[in-house]
């Protein structure tokens, strides 16, 4: 499978992000803390995480109402899609990309420690706020 012919587009360019973790070749990315919009993402409900494949340069955002709470993939069917289809999402990418998404219960495992925990955390009278 050949790579995309055009660099992805904000917010699916990995250049943008830091490198947090790694899932089954796919490299996890999140808005360094000192990014001005990691704060902002935060402060609107607007926190995700973006999956990265770099050999087959594709990418993943995971839902927040960035995407309308939608997984969004880019590129798929030549430019940026949206499902809330786990599963058909990932039958897609294999095929178009040739490249397995992880589970979803890996997914959302990831989602939990480095976004949905950060939110709730963020909340005013959380208790790891008032230590």
């Amino acid at each position: 499978m050949p790579l995309p012919a055009i660099d992805p587009p904000p917010p699916h360019d990995p250049t943008e992000r830091v490198l947090i973790t790694h899932l089954e070749g796919w490299e996890v990315r999140d808005f360094a803390l000192d990014d001005s919009r990691y704060g902002y993402f935060l402060r609107h409900g607007f926190l995700h995480l973006q999956l990265w494949h770099p050999a087959r340069g594709v990418s993943l955002l995971t839902p927040s109402r960035l995407t309308s709470d939608q997984y969004e993939v880019f590129p798929l069917a030549g430019w940026k899609r949206r499902h809330a289809d786990w599963s058909a999402l990932r039958s897609q990418v294999l095929r178009e990309h040739a490249v397995l998404l992880p589970s979803l219960v890996e997914l959302r495992a990831i989602d939990r420690w480095f976004v949905r925990r950060v939110a709730l955390e963020s909340e005013p009278g959380h208790l790891r706020r008032r230590l």
